[in-house]
């Protein structure tokens, strides 16, 4: 995406979704950066985050849950379900 805008597109996006209820966050960013990508910049996911969390949480609670979001990703592929055995718990 940032490319793109690097390159000149920057006056009209066309965004297919597909199905929103899984990927709300993700849309959420995307739509940030098309909105205004000069604040959020090729290396500001991290930035982009922790305000998403201080909007939704507050404050006190904002960087755990952003690092939580940062690294759900890694977590997730731990244990994917195809590899789960009855003793892996």
């Amino acid at each position: 995406m940032h490319m793109a805008y690097a390159r000149g597109a920057d006056r009209i996006w066309i965004l297919n979704v597909g199905d929103l209820k899984p990927l709300e966050i993700p849309i959420s960013h995307f739509f940030d950066i098309a909105y205004d990508a000069g604040v959020w910049g090729v290396d500001s996911t991290a930035d982009w985050a922790a305000a998403w969390a201080t909007r939704e949480f507050g404050p006190d609670l904002a960087a755990n849950i952003s690092d939580l979001m940062l690294t759900y990703g890694t977590y997730a592929a731990l244990r994917k379900y195809e590899l789960i055995e009855p003793e892996s718990f």
